[in-house]
């Protein structure tokens, strides 16, 4: 090999190598910025001020609420789009966050999914028109288990974003009332309601939909049920799940 030619090589050579360096520090870029975000939405539910967040995570605290978005909606707001890609980054965030949510004792945010499928599987009695498909009713939900006592908290709703909805008897035509809420409740052996006073929290912060008559209520039901899940985080000291892993990790 001539000596231009073996330059030409080596600098293609020095370019590759100096590419995929480049890749991996955006990588860790973007995997600090989500792990950032999910601890920045711990904490605010925990109602730490957002100076002493930014000090813990090093940041000023004018960057605390920006955090906030990414913990929330890190596909929209954090720096990892979907995709391969994500799934890798996904990987990397829950195994450095991931061990935050799974401890040895108390309580544990162990599931995220829909309330129909989390009803389902409490043997929770549906509306008659999610008995069929469960998965048709798409509100989220949590699932909460006590490592220690065996003791569950399910957060769920069963109506959908436009209420209860009903066929009416005489058109045939199914109807919606435009009123839905979250319920909050400890499984002990049998179902029961836990007392909002208890968590910080009222019926009114946990209801959704344009039906209701005071306009505070009729947020959506994704506002509701951050609402109660924050509720039941903050007063049990649960690190939450974190939402970039949410259906990515690879086990």
């Amino acid at each position: 090999m001539g000596i231009q030619r073996r330059h030409e090589a080596m600098l293609k050579q020095a370019h590759d190598v100096m590419a995929q360096a480049r890749y991996r520090e955006e990588e860790a870029r973007r995997v600090t910025s989500h792990i950032a975000g999910a601890l920045a939405y711990a904490l605010r539910e925990q109602q730490f001020t957002d100076t002493a967040i930014g000090e813990a995570l090093g940041v000023s605290r004018n960057r605390v609420s920006d955090l906030v978005n990414i913990g929330i909606w890190p596909t929209v707001y954090g720096p990892a789009g979907l995709g391969d890609d994500f799934k890798q980054v996904a990987n990397q965030i829950d195994d450095l966050y991931g061990p935050l949510t799974r401890p040895n004792t108390g309580w544990v945010h162990t599931l995220t999914g829909t309330s129909g499928l989390v009803a389902h599987a409490n043997a929770i009695p549906l509306p008659d028109l999610y008995q069929e498909e469960p998965s048709g009713l798409d509100t989220t939900a949590a699932q909460f288990d006590n490592i220690n006592t065996g003791e569950r908290i399910l957060v769920y709703s069963l109506e959908r974003h436009f209420g209860k909805a009903t066929i009416n008897a005489e058109t045939q035509k199914l109807e919606r009332d435009h009123k839905g809420w979250y319920r909050i409740e400890l499984c002990t052996g049998g179902r029961q309601p836990i007392p909002l006073t208890n968590l910080g929290i009222t019926e009114e912060d946990l209801r959704f939909g344009r039906g209701w008559k005071h306009p505070k209520q009729r947020r959506d039901e994704d506002d509701a049920y951050r609402n109660a899940v924050a509720a039941v985080r903050r007063h049990y000291g649960i690190w939450p799940l974190a939402n970039a892993t949410e259906g990515f990790r690879e086990d």
